[in-house]
């Protein structure tokens, strides 16, 4: 958990890192850990977006079966220019900078982000889910 803490941190240093997230819609409507924590959390995630450098967009259902739904992965690039994928299974997860493997996880991140809705309608769904899981 601190580690978690040190990480968010870095948003509010100087020189943050610009951060992009992609969610899938249902995560608005399971009320995992009950409807107290989802709202919780998604106010939390309201609050996080609001920021200059982060960016939340929701994959919405109707989008069906996209690219990212076998795992969960991230990209970044690092200081020095080169990149870096990290892709989690439900046993373990692996970091790697081969160059195949970050050109293919980048090329289904482009295909993922072509159906996440703009941030602004993101942020009314969540908006609206709060407002959901507090009535």
């Amino acid at each position: 958990m601190q580690a978690r803490i040190r990480r968010i941190g870095i948003f509010s240093g100087p020189n943050p890192p610009a951060f992009l997230a992609l969610i899938d819609e249902g995560v608005l409507h399971r009320p995992i850990g009950g409807p107290d924590v989802l709202a919780a959390q998604l106010r939390y995630l309201l609050e996080l977006s609001q920021h200059p450098r982060i960016t939340v967009q929701l994959v919405p259902i109707a989008a069906g079966a996209v690219a990212g739904m076998m795992s969960a992965f991230a990209l970044a690039r690092l200081l020095d220019g080169s990149e870096v994928v990290s892709a989690d299974s439900v046993l373990s997860g692996h970091v790697t900078g081969d160059h195949e493997a970050v050109a293919s996880l980048k090329q289904r991140y482009d295909t993922i982000r072509a159906d996440a809705q703009p941030k602004n309608v993101t942020q009314q769904a969540i908006e609206d889910a709060v407002r959901k899981w507090t009535s």
